[in-house]
């Protein structure tokens, strides 16, 4: 079953956001905590690549789903 684009533009664009969220907090260093723990900064770096990693995989397999659809 082929997710309609919508979807995947939308996934896409939240993966986008979280991996910008993340790249201002490196060059922004703001402090992240939940309950008593305190979120390293190396942390950004294993997220920004994350989710950039997915959202460019998202975008990718939209490009490709486009190609399958006009044949």
């Amino acid at each position: 079953m082929i997710v309609g684009n919508g979807a995947i533009n939308l996934a896409g664009i939240l993966f986008s956001l979280m991996a910008l969220v993340h790249l201002a907090r490196l060059f922004c260093p703001f402090p992240v905590t939940i309950g008593t723990f305190m979120i390293p900064e190396w942390f950004s770096y294993v997220g920004f690549f994350f989710f950039g990693a997915l959202a460019f995989y998202l975008f990718r397999s939209r490009h490709r789903v486009e190609i399958v659809e006009r044949k």
